[in-house]
């Protein structure tokens, strides 16, 4: 990764400056020599589809198989939220159906990369329900700097920091950080 010689504090604050959301935290953080700068670090906020990081780490920390398949789970609320989103071609031509059987490594991809919500809602009800799962979910509140932490934490996860390099959503992330790396979620 390429440090964010661009992102410093002037920057972050343009951002949030000019910004239609006044309450926001930001921490920009080079994993390569852990230089950082932020706003509002230590301020909590609904970590929303976030929690899809902490549900992917904890699989890969307890060596979960991940070739095992698991039940769709609450199919037609999901794919609503997923046309919200702009991914419903994820599955226009395969429609799910709630029962039906997919593999963790599938469901982990199109959590992390396209942040679907078939799949993260699936995975964190089979997780909680048959694994002991009691990590956050998606209303659980956490800090912007401990959600940096958890970011930090996962460049040493090559299966999960890789699908974040291939993140669909990355056009969300503002200009003004140009030549950095962007490992989204």
């Amino acid at each position: 990764p390429g440090p964010p010689s661009a992102c410093t504090q002037s920057p972050i604050t343009d951002i949030l400056n000019k910004s239609q959301y006044k309450n926001l935290g930001v921490v920009l953080r080079d994993i390569t020599d852990n230089q950082s700068a932020s706003i509002n670090s230590s301020q909590t906020f609904p970590i929303a589809s976030l929690y899809k990081l902490f549900l992917a780490k904890w699989i890969y920390e307890q060596k979960i198989d991940r070739n095992q398949k698991i039940p769709l789970y609450n199919v037609a609320s999901n794919l609503e939220e997923n046309r919200e989103d702009g991914i419903a071609f994820l599955y226009a031509k395969n429609p799910p159906k709630d029962g039906q059987l997919v593999s963790i490594e599938e469901c982990m991809r199109k959590m992390i990369v396209y942040s679907d919500n078939v799949c993260g809602a699936s995975l964190l009800n089979w997780a909680r329900n048959n694994k002991g799962y009691t990590g956050p979910g998606g209303l659980s509140e956490y800090s912007v700097g401990a959600i940096a932490d958890l970011l930090n934490s996962i460049k040493d996860i090559p299966g999960i920091y890789n699908l974040m390099l291939q993140q669909y959503h990355n056009k969300k992330i503002p200009a003004g950080c140009s030549g950095a790396t962007i490992a989204n979620k």
